[in-house]
């Protein structure tokens, strides 16, 4: 079983190079900017994605989940690109057609205080991988536009979408063994 969780692609080093002069995002002010970020994106997610998802699984293991591509399309739509449109621009349908052959597709939501709670509860006040302390409010605003792209993907993809602000864990895993029809 393999379970792949975060992209580390060398478009994330690049991102923390650029991190480490003082950028939170790469400097992407024109359109040009924008479109050679998309590509260094699109280019970094496919050895990824062939190493660790296709080649286990030709190997013949289970992919149990695989969050890699989705997520990606995420961030590059939200943190870099800022733009919506790139969920229906040909890079993101091409890495859709890397999901793994009889993919469902859940996504787990919950409201955004319930998930500054959890990420609290887990990272502390100073969650590291966010570089420092976290602003509530935006982290908030956050998670609601990041929630308003997953969902329209999941629309899209025909997937299903698992509130989980008061479902325990059995509860959401009772869920998913419902949808993908394991009861």
């Amino acid at each position: 079983m393999i379970w792949i969780k975060s992209p580390h692609t060398f478009a994330f080093y690049l991102w923390g190079l650029f991190h480490k002069f003082g950028f939170l995002t790469p400097p992407l002010n024109s359109n040009f900017d924008k479109h050679v970020w998309l590509w260094i994106e699109f280019f970094s997610i496919i050895p990824k994605i062939l190493l660790d998802v296709k080649v286990p699984v030709w190997l013949g293991k289970k992919l149990v989940a695989d969050r890699l591509v989705i997520d990606s399309i995420v961030s590059v739509s939200f943190y870099f690109l800022k733009d919506l449109q790139f969920i229906s621009s040909s890079q993101s349908k091409l890495l859709l057609r890397f999901a793994s052959g009889k993919t469902y597709f859940i996504h787990l939501r919950a409201d955004p205080d319930i998930i500054l709670r959890r990420r609290l509860k887990r990272g502390g006040t100073d969650d590291q991988h966010l570089f420092g302390k976290i602003d509530e409010r935006a982290f908030k605003a956050s998670v609601k536009k990041q929630q308003h792209i997953y969902k329209l993907i999941v629309e899209k993809l025909g997937g299903v979408s698992i509130d989980t602000t008061a479902l325990s864990i059995q509860d959401v895993h009772r869920l998913i063994r419902n949808h993908l029809c394991l009861t």
